[in-house]
């Protein structure tokens, strides 16, 4: 009675009084609901006869336990009216037989009947079931079930025995191996196919931060997009939603995989199986996290009209949102078929295509089970729509069924075998074209290596708040995209915030990754000081060398700025200007020395001492000249040449005159004969200072060409830090050509020093004397400082040294010659007799020791000879003339 009213009445009492009377009257007859044991799952429930047989496997009813009261044994059995997807399984059954009773008639007389098996989604009943089916001769052709674990042992077995095996669910690379699965078919691509088309399209949007959402039935699709193109271009997170998270619910499996690990991607993929999942994630998403300008990618399975319809109001129902979806579908997917579709919904029109009374009971009564019982919340969405498959299932039986009836055309030989007549309709089915209709479509099916790949339509969805439009935009499979219009429209194109989670670091920047576990995501920094990067997105910034600093952008490294005592400097001003003016000095004095010569002062005062003397100076000059010059090895090797000529030249005069005056003295002192009178006349004189100075000089050359030992160093006070550029002893040979002029200089300070008690009017030692002892005192200062100075003052000690030295000796030596050249207004012939007078005024003072002296009266040891003969041979005259 219930079933005829169909539980059409209202909730009344009437209502509540049938169920009572209902569930009383089914209490005795529980045992007569049907259950299928494991062994009867091998046979058919559901079977029709004919000269050919077709075998359809569906995955109807779920394994539950229950008491067997005849044996009181608690036993497996497979429920036919149980599981929430049986009832999308038994419209496929419906499909499959709907196509064989009336879209169905062979050649020849031929009938085909067909095989319907429950699989109860079990491997052992798939077992079961394949070593059944192939018993039976007429079999030519055998639909699979969706389940992998199902899928295999039936394919293989088939294959043994020569069955067509067609798969409208299920398949994946290990299918493909030709041997196994010699007669296994396919109208979907594997899950590589499917990875690949998807990747096309990602790859067309340069997306290059993607999270993916995986259900454990499509763990290898996920694989094989993050590992083969995410991880390869980018990065993003990959996250399996049910099995991996055991007692967490969803909100919680989302909210784990971003915390503390970054933002999330703006483009997310997701790969799940049931509807369930994807609404979730989309509401968690969207409610919690509240994304905006976000794409969310969906897998071809979750393109099926009821999911799609499911996701977009979710996503609609936010007024606040602008977001993207995108759907992958096959041909089959959405195939119209609104007069089957119909029918479905009523018994009665079922009961018109001539099907099994049996099968549309189970149909009509596990809807209305479900809906009473069950109550969960799939009822309302299962119950208001049709299996996404049926398409598949209804093509894939038509093309069975044309490659049957082609091979019976062919009129072959009543000797063929089963084996090879089953070859000959898999050969038929997958190597021709063939073209299915389903009520008013036709679809054009061709296999690839027994794959149909027609690709997958492009579907985007631009939500806005409660609305959204839809955009077919291509095609894409495993080959490749297709657009029509060559390039996606300009507002469906990504954006650069949906195709990268960074922003590229140019030059002189380096990518810090705050989050290892998505590594494409960074902030750009500048490199440090002293570092560089040459290259956008640097991982890391190179250092430069102790000697080199960044560039401006931090692109390159430059060598490290040169720094030296610059000529501008207040120092070096000083230096170079008292150098320049005792350079005119020392030139004027020459060319006075010159005009003069005939005066008997210049003649006194020896004039090659005078001339070699300042020229000396004026050497000295040119070493502080180079010395405060830009730095150069040239240069440092003209400084340390001119510094030794210099020393060599005038150590040489100072010592030469010194000892004249000294031997001149000291024979006068004695009462004898000079000693050394040869070093005393002008040709000895020359020759001593030539030889001197050109000795030297040749060794300092020899020395400096050697071992390089006075050349251009760098200093570094710190690493990267500014170089000083300055002249260094590099060698200690280098101090070989100083030490002759040490020690003359030292010789020439004694003997000024034990002359130093001669008459005022013999002042020249005193003189020497005391420019000597100033620049030694300089050098003692000079030395004690230098070796501890940085190398900036180094290069002004020295600078300051040559010019004290040089100044001591010009002011000391030739400033009083020079000044009384200069001052000097009367001729030569009155000057004498000055002269003259001066010498009988000193002789008449000595008059009492010299009338003392036994021997020929010379000067006594306590006179000293004027700057007018000391060293001359006009001396020599004056004594006689005293």
């Amino acid at each position: 009675l219930l079933y005829t009213i169909k539980f059409e009445v209202t909730m009344d009492y009437s209502f509540l009084i049938l169920t009572a009377f209902w569930i009383i009257c089914s209490l005795p007859l529980a045992e007569t609901r049907l259950y299928y044991s494991i062994d009867k799952l091998e046979e058919p429930v559901f079977e029709k006869q004919g000269d050919f047989m077709f075998a359809g496997v569906f995955n109807i009813g779920e394994f539950t336990n229950r008491t067997n009261r005849a044996t009181n044994q608690t036993e497996w059995v497979c429920d036919p009216l149980r599981g929430i997807l049986t009832y999308w399984s038994l419209q496929r059954a419906l499909g499959f037989m709907k196509v064989l009773e009336n879209d169905v008639q062979l050649s020849g007389g031929y009938t085909l009947g067909y095989k319907i098996y429950i699989g109860c989604s079990s491997m052992v009943a798939a077992r079961r079931i394949s070593r059944h089916l192939t018993t039976d001769p007429r079999v030519m052709g055998c639909l699979l079930p969706g389940y992998k674990l199902q899928v295999e042992p039936i394919a293989g077995l088939a294959t043994a025995y020569s069955i067509p095996a067609l798969s409208y669910m299920y398949a994946d690379d290990t299918l493909m191996n030709q041997e196994n699965y010699g007669t296994f078919m396919s109208l979907l691509e594997t899950e590589k196919m499917e990875a690949d088309a998807l990747i096309n399209y990602l790859k067309e949007q340069n997306y290059t931060f993607i999270d993916v959402w995986f259900h454990s039935f499509s763990t290898e699709m996920a694989q094989y997009v993050y590992n083969e193109y995410i991880a390869k271009v980018g990065c993003g997170r990959i996250n399996e939603y049910t099995s991996s998270n055991p007692g967490m619910n969803i909100e919680e499996i989302f909210f784990s995989a971003y915390q503390d690990k970054g933002k999330p991607a703006k483009v997310q993929l997701l790969l799940f199986n049931n509807k369930n999942s994807g609404g979730d994630f989309l509401k968690i998403a969207i409610d919690q996290l509240g994304w905006n300008n976000t794409v969310f990618i969906f897998g071809y399975t979750n393109s099926r009209d009821p999911y799609k319809q499911l996701y977009l109001d979710t996503i609609s129902n936010r007024t606040d949102v602008r977001n993207t979806l995108v759907f992958l579908g096959s041909a089959f997917l959405n195939m119209e078929m609104p007069r089957f579709t119909a029918a479905m919904k009523s018994p009665d029109l079922l009961h018109d295509y001539g099907l099994n009374e049996t099968l549309i009971q189970w149909y009509d009564m596990f809807g209305l089970y479900a809906k009473k019982v069950e109550r969960t919340r799939d009822i309302d969405f299962v119950y208001k729509r049709t299996s996404s498959w049926l398409g598949y299932v209804t093509a894939g039986t038509l093309l069975l069924a044309d490659a049957l009836e082609t091979v019976i055309k062919e009129n072959v030989s009543d000797s063929i075998t089963t084996a090879a007549f089953r070859r000959r309709i898999f050969e038929r089915a997958t190597l021709e074209n063939s073209t299915v209709t389903i009520e008013d479509t036709s679809v054009n099916i061709s296999f690839t290596d027994r794959i149909y790949s027609n690709g997958y339509s492009i579907m985007i969805y631009e939500v806005m708040g409660p609305h959204y439009t839809s955009h077919l935009v291509g095609h894409t499979s495993y080959r490749g995209l297709s657009l029509l219009h060559g390039e996606l429209p300009l507002p469906l194109q990504s954006t650069r915030e949906q195709q990268l989670c960074a922003e590229t670091c140019v030059p002189g920047w380096y990518r810090d990754i705050p989050h290892p576990t998505v590594p494409c995501c960074w902030t750009c920094i500048p490199c440090p000081s002293h570092s560089y990067s040459n290259s956008t997105n640097s991982g890391e910034c190179v250092n430069c060398g102790p000697w080199e600093t960044h560039n401006a952008n931090h692109t390159a490294c430059v060598d490290v700025a040169q720094d030296f005592l610059s000529a501008t400097s207040k120092t070096a001003l000083v230096c170079l200007g008292g150098s320049i003016a005792n350079i005119v000095v020392l030139v004027s004095g020459m060319i006075l020395c010159l005009l003069m010569k005939s005066r008997p002062l210049v003649k006194a005062a020896d004039p090659l001492f005078l001339f070699a003397f300042q020229f000396g100076l004026i050497l000295g000059n040119a070493a502080l000249i180079f010395a405060l010059a830009v730095p150069s090895t040239p240069g440092c090797h003209a400084e340390y040449v001119f510094l030794v000529m210099y020393l060599t030249l005038t150590t040489s005069s100072m010592w030469l005159r010194a000892m004249k005056i000294n031997i001149i003295f000291s024979a006068a002192n004695n009462f004898c004969k000079p000693r050394f009178g040869k070093l005393c006349t002008r040709t000895g004189q020359v020759a001593v200072i030539t030889s001197i100075f050109v000795a030297n000089s040749s060794l300092a050359a020899v020395v400096l060409v050697l071992v390089d030992c006075w050349t251009l160093h760098s200093f570094q006070d710190v690493v990267h830090g500014n170089v000083y550029l300055d002249c260094k002893m590099g060698n200690t040979l280098g101090y070989i050509p100083l030490v002759l002029p040490g020690l003359m200089f030292l010789s020439t300070l004694y003997l000024a020093f034990i002359m130093r008690k001669f008459p005022h009017n013999f002042r020249e030692t005193t003189n020497i004397f005391a420019a000597t002892l100033i620049v030694l005192c300089s050098m003692a200062m000079f030395l004690t400082g230098y070796k501890l100075s940085a190398p900036r003052i180094k290069t002004l000690l020295r600078a300051l040294m040559i010019y004290i030295s040089i100044t001591a000796l010009l002011v000391s030596i030739m400033g009083p010659k020079i000044v009384i050249l200069a001052s000097m207004k009367d001729d030569p012939d009155q000057e004498r007799e000055r002269i003259d007078l001066e010498i009988t005024a000193y002789a008449a003072s000595q008059k009492t020791k010299l009338a003392s002296c036994k021997s020929t009266p010379y000067i006594s040891r306590h006179a000293k000879s004027d700057e007018s003969i000391a060293g001359k041979d006009e001396s020599v005259n004056s004594q006689k003339t005293i």
